[in-house]
């Protein structure tokens, strides 16, 4: 009996072995082994001593050897470049291009501060001669110097009522007078003015408006009166004889075109 039950065990377990040949069965467990680098340590040595130092490897060429490079086909494009280079330098406007000796004597002084100075005095001088000049002519110092002028208590109003200015005039050369003398005539070629309808007397009224009425070709010879006349009178001007007899003769020629 026992011989049968250990023959039948030891079917049993070689079946089993059997069936364990045919069932292919797998591990699943993954086996991860660290490798240890052993360079990391080294590469980081090294990284952390970089030199950061910068040095100055500059490459000094020699002239010759510059001409043959540009020589060679390879570097056929340079003579183009230089070529344009040089085009674009000639170019350059004229005005940059300073004179090697400087300004001069002359461009210094005329651009100096004091020459700027009495050119502007002068533009203003010049000016202010204009600016008085027209508003002379329209009166406006008129008044101021007939109120300095207190020789006679007649104004022209009054005066132009006489009728014989000569006579006045010879009166006034008489005592040597002329400058007296010269305003009495004046005063006679308004009067002949007004009686013959040229002009219109009033009398705050100018001499140049005076001008203005009168034929074109009057008004020459008349503002050459009202300018001696002026200079004369209001100019508190003293003359003499034979100044007063080239005003006189300016007088009577233009009353004869009256």
């Amino acid at each position: 009996m026992y011989k049968r039950i250990f023959i039948s065990f030891f079917f049993s377990g070689f079946a089993v072995l059997l069936y364990a040949q045919d069932y292919n069965v797998y591990d699943t467990t993954v086996k991860v082994e660290t490798v240890a680098d052993e360079n990391y340590e080294e590469d980081y040595e090294e990284y952390s001593q970089v030199d950061t130092v910068l040095y100055s490897n500059a490459v000094v060429l020699e002239k010759d050897s510059i001409n043959s490079w540009k020589r060679k086909k390879e570097f056929a494009y340079i003579k183009n470049l230089d070529s344009l280079l040089k085009a674009s330098q000639e170019k350059e406007p004229i005005h940059k291009q300073r004179i090697p000796g400087g300004d001069s004597f002359a461009t210094r002084l005329l651009g100096g501060p004091v020459i700027k100075i009495i050119l502007w005095t002068l533009a203003l001088f010049f000016v202010g001669i204009i600016v008085y000049q027209l508003l002379k002519n329209r009166g406006l110092f008129q008044r101021s110097s007939r109120s300095k002028v207190a020789e006679k208590p007649e104004d022209e109003d009054i005066l132009l009522l006489h009728d014989d200015f000569e006579k006045l005039a010879q009166q006034a050369i008489a005592i040597g007078d002329y400058r007296m003398a010269v305003r009495y005539h004046f005063l006679k070629i308004l009067q002949q003015l007004r009686d013959k309808n040229h002009i219109s007397y009033e009398p705050d009224k100018t001499n140049a408006r005076y001008v203005y009425e009168l034929p074109l070709n009057w008004r020459n010879d008349f503002s050459k009166l009202i300018f001696q006349y002026e200079y004369v009178w209001y100019g508190h001007f003293d003359i003499n004889q034979h100044q007063y007899e080239q005003v006189k003769y300016g007088f009577h020629s233009f009353l004869q075109k009256i």
